[in-house]
């Protein structure tokens, strides 16, 4: 068996998913990038994991709830989308 090493990385401590930050957020998801390559000449060794300093707002960010209906929810339009609405709130 080969024995394969971390490759160096950053942490950000976001949910998964969302490692640069909420969706449609350029300006945050820029800044997490930038962050990221910044740190990328103290890197000096195998499996290093250097720790960002982005904290998630939950109460700014959907539930997950929410984003699990988005990610699941069907593309319909039109009637379909009416009859659907009907039998999720009957």
């Amino acid at each position: 068996m080969v024995e394969v090493r971390s490759p160096r990385a950053v942490f950000v401590d976001y949910p998964a998913g969302r490692t640069f930050g909420p969706p449609k957020n350029r300006e945050q998801n820029e800044k997490i990038l930038e962050a990221a390559l910044r740190e990328l000449p103290f890197f000096t060794e195998w499996g290093q994991i250097r720790d960002l300093p982005f904290k998630w707002e939950p109460g700014k960010q959907p539930s997950w709830q929410t984003l699990r209906e988005e990610l699941l929810r069907p593309v319909l339009s039109g009637d379909s989308v009416e009859e659907l609405i009907k039998l999720r709130n009957p």
